[in-house]
């Protein structure tokens, strides 16, 4: 059982590190705490069920959505913060909470208020057994997933021309400004990375849910963001240590509320009597 909480553990871990290494590149640039940044989880979600819609097969339709995510975030930069640029902390927040509150409405007044079942390869249903515990095929994706963009954003950082700009851009943008890189294309870059890595977190968070609405972003950005904060937003193990952290208190959570519910119940059969003290639901 304590394997099986792991390996739970680690798979909703790497959804909350890709949040959470998407705030941290925004925050390491600019100087931002980018609240919308769930919106573009969100905004992939729904390019991923538009896809699925018309009738494109499964892997396009990620690509797609992915693709929907890095190119919203570029905007969305290009829109809403490049005009801000110099503006104070406080006001870049506000710009952020403002870009968040927008695209909610528009995603509950322009697509629907009630979440949308996405329909996923059967394959993905699947489990695999080792000895007492079972992972499913999701949670081993979302394992796998995870690590890769990882191991590929620390390549990016360390091994490009790009990304040695955007950590001397991290350490001091004047000098790099004065070295003749252009700061537009470092901020670009910065966000289109979030962007993917919101669009990779929302496939893998869609793919254990099935469903995609409005507020969907809402949560896991949350708990992104006190991974980014506990992690110090700045190393990439340390942030996804922390994630895996906070992942690993919420499935506590979750098992701690369903055995005051019914000790000996399945999950499925728990039913609401007294608040949790962890988590404050309904047992």
């Amino acid at each position: 059982m304590i394997a099986q909480q792991i390996i739970n553990a680690v798979s909703l871990g790497g959804v909350y590190a890709l949040l959470a290494l998407g705030l941290a590149i925004v925050f390491s640039i600019v100087g931002l705490i980018n609240f919308a940044h769930g919106e573009l989880m969100t905004l992939s979600g729904y390019a991923l069920l538009a896809a699925l819609v018309f009738g494109l097969p499964f892997p396009a339709a990620v690509l797609v959505a992915v693709s929907c995510g890095a190119l919203a975030a570029v905007a969305m930069e290009r829109v809403a913060f490049r005009p801000m640029r110099g503006a104070s902390v406080t006001s870049l927040l506000l710009t952020s909470f403002a870009v968040s509150s927008l695209l909610k409405v528009v995603f509950q007044n322009g697509i629907s208020a009630r979440p949308q079942p996405v329909a996923m390869p059967g394959w993905m249903t699947g489990a695999f057994s080792f000895g007492d515990f079972t992972i499913g095929v999701g949670p081993s994706i979302s394992i796998v997933v995870s690590a890769l963009a990882l191991i590929a954003l620390e390549l990016f950082l360390r091994r490009t021309v790009t990304g040695t700009a955007m950590r001397a851009a991290a350490e001091d943008f004047n000098v790099v400004r004065l070295m003749g890189i252009p700061a537009s294309r470092i901020i670009a870059t910065a966000f289109l990375l979030s962007g993917l890595l919101a669009g990779l977190a929302a496939m893998l968070w869609v793919a254990q849910r099935a469903s995609v609405d409005p507020l969907m972003g809402f949560t896991p950005v949350l708990k992104a963001f006190i991974a980014a904060v506990v992690g110090g937003l700045a190393a990439c193990p340390v942030l996804s240590l922390a994630a895996s952290c906070s992942a690993s208190s919420k499935c506590c959570c979750r098992r701690r509320c369903r055995r005051r519910s019914h000790p000996t119940a399945t999950p499925s059969c728990s039913r609401a009597s007294s608040p949790c003290c962890w988590c404050g639901r309904k047992v």
